[in-house]
């Protein structure tokens, strides 16, 4: 019904002289996560983006996280969406949400919804170097296995060339990683390797480092 009400007016608002009119307000309220604590998920203010549901962008408001809401007031009768951005203390996009197809209508009581703060995902990005500098060749290397881990659980491998020199993670949830790279020469098999643990990556941030490729005591693998 609400979905029927929704196209309705958005299809009354394209004919003359038959566009909904008056004028509603609408509530915009959010929590955190799974414990709602602003404090603990290092979050500061949140700016609430009101839209069409085409996508144009209507009007922001700001607020501490803490308030847990804003006020949209005065809007034409209609249909809209929200898109939440939280940023913590780095001033980085670290949560967000986004809540549709929200009706206003004209009246006395204020329109409302509740959105929910999901984590956002992070990146990790890595460049790799050998003892003497970046020159693959001189090694005998042609390509660098990444491997990436949680938990001791391997999540994703994927092979790079070697002169590539760097590697981008993205989409990845937030949390404790382990990488590992293993340089191979045309043949798989590894002369140097890399690992590193206890990389921890925040919601929403780009974790960043060089990696030294350094030969191999014994088997690589």
């Amino acid at each position: 019904m609400r979905k029927c009400l929704s196209a309705l007016l958005a299809a009354l608002a394209f004919i003359p002289g038959c566009a909904p009119e008056g004028t509603g307000d609408l509530d915009v309220q959010w929590t955190v996560g799974l414990t709602g604590s602003c404090a603990q998920a290092n979050l500061g203010f949140v700016a609430a983006r009101l839209e069409t549901l085409s996508g144009t962008l209507l009007a922001r408001r700001d607020a501490p996280c803490d308030a847990h809401a804003v006020r949209f007031r005065d809007l034409p009768v209609g249909s809209y969406r929200v898109r939440l951005s939280a940023f913590d203390g780095d001033g980085v996009e670290a949560y967000a949400a986004t809540v549709s197809d929200l009706s206003v209508q004209e009246g006395i009581e204020a329109a409302s919804c509740l959105a929910r703060l999901t984590p956002r995902p992070g990146t990790i990005s890595l460049s790799w170097y050998f003892q003497g500098g970046r020159l693959c060749s001189a090694y005998g290397v042609e390509d660098v296995l990444l491997s990436l881990f949680s938990a001791d659980i391997e999540i994703l491998a994927q092979s790079f060339r070697c002169d590539r020199g760097a590697a981008v993670l993205e989409g990845l949830l937030p949390g404790s990683y382990e990488v590992r790279l293993d340089a191979v020469d045309a043949w798989g098999v590894p002369s140097h390797s890399f690992a590193a643990g206890n990389l921890l990556l925040r919601p929403g941030h780009e974790l960043s480092f060089d990696a030294e490729l350094t030969p191999c005591q014994g088997p690589c693998w």
